[in-house]
């Protein structure tokens, strides 16, 4: 009797963690971020406390991006990617509070002032605008595809580069997806794509747009995640305690180079201790076994991958 209510309590333990921890995910995300304006430059891009917040948030944006990026950026990809955000992320910004603001004079007796912030930044919304934009899917390989340029279209050729390099594209003949780019009457751009038998198009004044936004067709198909992003279920076995899942679901939470997502699926109670199984989803699975390597080996835990149903 004791023995079957012992197993009993600790069902109903693991069922109990399960609930509080499917109920953990993606928000807002505080950035510290401190932004330095001298007041009295003319040609200063920074002039009021306002300037001082906008600048601040676009800084909070991008390093939330580049933290939720799996790779590293090049220096002029980083550049194109803040424009980027700058024009499509500020709804991104959930919330902030103000730490102090500081004022001091330099030796010319010119003031500086220094605004630092809590910027609250929404996660899962950057990491679907990253996804669209394809830096996400493409910041350690390039996307090939074929670009067939129509008409007076080759006056844009800087800006294309810049656009490709941007999306993470490059041109390979024969390469799937197809883009057919042409300049038409009244300087509207139209971009046609096929990929595997579809076909959709975008139409607009601005080459930028038109161009991201046919680009976020093929990168948000339905498809496109699990060809890009490896899937697999990560059972993790040998804890005693119901804390031990709990404190990793955290670690999982901060590992947002190696994971674009992890899901708990279930925890089981077997004789030697608690069984977790999460459902993850990784562009690099070997980064993500380094990281799970030098965790949970010197705390006696065991891993493997197992193969998504």
């Amino acid at each position: 009797m004791m023995q079957f209510l012992h197993k009993t309590i600790l069902t109903t333990l693991a069922a109990a963690l399960l609930c509080v921890l499917c109920l953990s995910v993606e928000s807002a995300m505080a950035r510290e971020v401190s932004v330095t304006w001298q007041p009295d430059l003319e040609d200063s891009t920074i002039r009021t406390k306002a300037d001082a917040l906008k600048s601040g948030f676009s800084q909070a944006i991008f390093d939330e991006a580049v933290a939720l990026l799996p790779g590293t950026l090049s220096e002029a990809r980083a550049v194109l990617l803040r424009e980027q955000l700058d024009a499509r992320a500020s709804g991104a910004v959930v919330g902030y509070s103000e730490l102090g603001i500081e004022s001091i004079q330099d030796e010319q007796g010119q003031s500086i002032k220094t605004l630092k912030l809590d910027v609250n930044v929404n996660r899962s919304a950057l990491k679907k605008l990253l996804k669209r934009l394809g830096v996400y899917y493409t910041v350690n390989e390039q996307q090939p595809f074929t670009l067939e340029l129509v008409g007076d279209s080759y006056d844009a050729w800087d800006q294309l580069g810049q656009l490709q390099e941007l999306t993470g594209v490059r041109v390979r003949s024969g390469a799937s997806p197809v883009m057919t780019l042409s300049k038409e009457e009244g300087g509207v751009w139209s971009a046609r794509m096929s990929h595997d038998g579809r076909e959709w198009s975008e139409l607009g004044k601005d080459l930028s747009k038109v161009w991201v936004n046919a680009w976020a067709g093929f990168f948000t198909r339905p498809e496109a995640g699990a060809s890009m992003v490896s899937g697999v279920s990560l059972v993790i076995s040998g804890w005693y305690a119901p804390d031990g899942p709990k404190a990793f679901q955290q670690v999982l939470s901060s590992w947002e180079q190696e994971l674009d997502s992890a899901v708990l699926a279930h925890v089981d109670m077997l004789p030697d201790g608690l069984v977790a199984t999460w459902r993850v989803k990784t562009l690099d699975r070997e980064a993500l076994s380094r990281k799970l390597d030098a965790y949970l080996a010197p705390r006696g835990l065991r891993y493997n991958f197992e193969v998504l149903p």
